[in-house]
């Protein structure tokens, strides 16, 4: 079942590299993130992990909502994976003139990375101990930049402050390219 899994991962993330063909709909990312947030959220209390809100209400996006789930699933299960226990999960969407901006922010155990760049990389394990005990594959966050990407997006990763902090970067309605 993990080898299936990992084959479908990777036959998508290949597609999601090689097609420029993403089905373009309007739709409200504020709900689609509070949905995506209520989803997780007993499971992150199950786990003594709290996931603190602030979403900026009315804001749409011209995307493949699935796919844009698909990537706000992706850090929300990294987030509640690899937070310390005992901590709060931030999540922001705001509009900042013509680019939307969410993030995903939570306190992590000091990471030794120069280049966080490198978290994007398929099979990049942080730190490989964990492997065995949080399951997945390593490649969730390059699905996340593929589609980011493919959205005229950008997506990166900082660590601020004792938190690990993840920044999707999408083009207003206008569809215009932005900066990271």
């Amino acid at each position: 079942n993990r080898l299936n899994g990992l084959i479908g991962n990777l036959i998508s993330l290949t597609k999601l590299e090689e097609s420029d063909d993403l089905d373009r709909l309007e739709f409200s990312l504020s709900d689609t993130l509070d949905d995506c947030v209520m989803d997780v959220k007993d499971y992150a209390l199950s786990l003594d992990k709290n996931i603190v809100t602030d979403i900026e209400k009315d804001i749409s996006f011209k995307g493949d909502e699935k796919l844009i789930r698909q990537v706000i699933g992706i850090l929300l299960d990294n987030a509640i994976k690899y937070a310390r226990e005992k901590s709060d999960i931030n999540v922001k969407l705001t509009k900042q003139n013509k680019k939307i901006v969410f993030t995903v922010e939570n306190e992590a155990d000091n990471l030794e990375i120069k280049n966080y760049n490198i978290l994007f990389e398929r099979f990049y394990r942080a730190d490989s101990s964990r492997n065995s005990k949080t399951g997945g594959y390593g490649i969730g966050l390059s699905i996340a930049r593929a589609v980011t990407e493919g959205h005229k997006g950008r997506i990166g990763a900082a660590y601020e402050a004792g938190n690990l902090v993840f920044t999707v970067v999408l083009p207003g309605i206008a569809g215009k390219n932005i900066q990271l």
